[in-house]
């Protein structure tokens, strides 16, 4: 069901149509949290995470308006939405506009935290002999990498600047490697897979 003026879920999940976003609405609704969900396609939702969650915001990251009207009522709120769009400007769109419109709807509704999905894409990753750990700083010259890295070390740059100067309450995280029920192991971080079968 849509969302009513005066509901108030626990965390509101963005990129739920995802890899990572099913498996986290489920677990969340399973611990007694109240969800909600924004998708740009509903009916792309898994019909488990229909069931689950307390009520689904239709709506994309790139229209403000769709994003404050998810937000509203929310106490925390989960970013996760990603993809490979083509070419820069729609990087920008989808991830730098996204995630600034997320930012400002958090800041608006005074929730109470905003957890984005950043990656370790985002690290500095020049030196080969390194071990990349929590201290392994941004990368600083992120127009040297792919547009995907080079958007993640930017958003980051974005939220932590909101941090500084208007206390957007946010925790950023970096996975690594992501695989797991549901999804191929075919992940570079694993390994080279020339074929499905074989690394």
């Amino acid at each position: 069901r849509r969302p009513e003026p005066d509901e108030r879920p626990d965390v509101l999940i963005l990129g739920a149509t995802g890899f990572i976003g099913p498996h986290l609405a489920l677990a969340a609704a399973a611990r007694g949290l109240s969800v909600r969900v924004m998708a740009r396609t509903p009916e792309s939702l898994l019909p488990a995470v229909r069931e689950a969650v307390i009520s689904v915001a239709e709506g994309d990251v790139r229209d403000a308006a769709a994003v404050r009207a998810a937000v509203r009522g929310c106490r925390n709120v989960i970013h996760l939405v990603a993809s490979a769009p083509e070419g820069w400007a729609e990087y920008q769109r989808l991830y730098l506009d996204g995630t600034r419109n997320v930012a400002e709807a958090c800041m608006q509704a005074c929730v109470e935290q905003l957890q984005f999905a950043s990656s370790i894409a985002a690290l500095y990753l020049g030196d080969p002999k390194a071990v990349v750990t929590n201290a392994t700083p941004p990368e600083p010259r992120p127009d040297d990498r792919v547009d995907y890295a080079k958007a993640k070390v930017l958003c980051e740059r974005l939220l932590l600047d909101l941090h500084r100067t208007r206390n957007l309450p946010v925790v950023i995280f970096r996975p690594g490697i992501v695989v797991g029920a549901g999804g191929p192991p075919e992940h570079l971080g694993v390994g080279y897979w020339p074929a499905p079968t074989r690394c």
